[in-house]
């Protein structure tokens, strides 16, 4: 319920936020919105980072030949790696959390991009949860029962559950850039930038069910949607960095789970995305004049 309520206050902030910018753009000197479009209209950019991420807790629910059941509130975390200078190496680059995004200015503050955000799920293991549904003696007689709302510990030996190769989101968002500060003088240019978007979810699952044998092929398992609120600072209008804020919901119908092809779990979830990018801007063709 905590994850839902601040997913919520997060979105209405974001909105808010948006109305009170466009009005504040509105009022900033033609000047300056002239060059802001002569500089951005038609132009690129591709960004490069990592993330943390926080889940809200789910009901995961199982089917397979002999068994049919839910796991309730189930609880995740995340998986960044500790810092290492290592990971710039190109060889070592893909092993963190990272997110990257090429980004199209379709006018002079909307920008249309796809991105990749490469997230890590984890089930915490040794947890307390509630269990619904049955398990078939002659399919595990360890496990095996008919189960309402009963209380079930969940051991290493009963289930592993990770996406950690990952839990990738490929997404399309439209989002609307505004100037916060043109730099007057200076090299540096401050922006932000709110938007929504949506995608679907291509996970590497690492689950083991009652000691069967992993099925972690990468599958296209589910869809997501998301909204985005980021700063980003400028220098000379080609290289930045930029801090952003990404609530979302995912919906996973099809985990594989198990080497039985008909096995499945689903699961439904809200994430808390923060990440930290390093990027560039950059132009194909022409620039673009201030009058168009």
């Amino acid at each position: 319920m905590y994850s839902r309520v601040l997913f919520l206050s997060v979105l209405i902030s974001l909105l808010v936020f948006s109305f009170g910018q466009e009005a504040e753009v509105q009022n900033t000197p033609s000047s300056i919105q002239n060059e802001v479009g002569a500089s951005r209209k038609h132009r690129f950019f591709f960004y490069w980072g990592y993330n943390r991420a926080n889940y809200s807790s789910s009901n995961i629910h199982f089917k397979g030949d002999g068994y049919n059941f839910t796991l309730n509130d189930v609880k995740a975390k995340d998986r960044q790696s500790k810092f290492d200078l290592a990971y710039a190496l190109p060889q070592y680059i893909t092993i963190p959390q990272y997110d990257y995004r090429l980004g199209y200015y379709l006018k002079n503050n909307w920008v249309l991009s796809l991105g990749f955000d490469h997230m890590k799920y984890v089930m915490v293991s040794e947890q307390d949860v509630t269990i619904d549904g049955h398990i078939d003696k002659a399919y595990d007689d360890e496990f095996d029962g008919q189960f309402n709302d009963a209380p079930f510990h969940i051991d290493p030996d009963f289930l592993m559950l990770e996406h950690t190769n990952g839990l990738n989101y490929i997404n399309m968002h439209l989002d609307k850039n505004f100037i916060l500060w043109d730099g007057g003088k200076s090299d540096f240019e401050l922006q932000t930038a709110v938007g929504a978007g949506i995608g679907f979810m291509f996970p590497k699952s690492d689950v083991t069910l009652m000691n069967n044998d992993r099925n972690d092929q990468w599958h296209i398992a589910g869809y997501g949607l998301s909204a985005v609120g980021n700063l980003r600072i400028t220098f000379k209008g080609l290289l930045f960095l930029e801090y952003n804020v990404k609530p979302g919901f995912i919906h996973m119908p099809s985990i594989l789970t198990t080497a039985n092809k008909s096995d499945r779990a689903d699961q439904s979830f809200f994430f808390l995305q923060r990440m930290g990018v390093f990027g560039v801007n950059f132009r194909l063709g022409k620039k673009e004049s201030a009058n168009n």
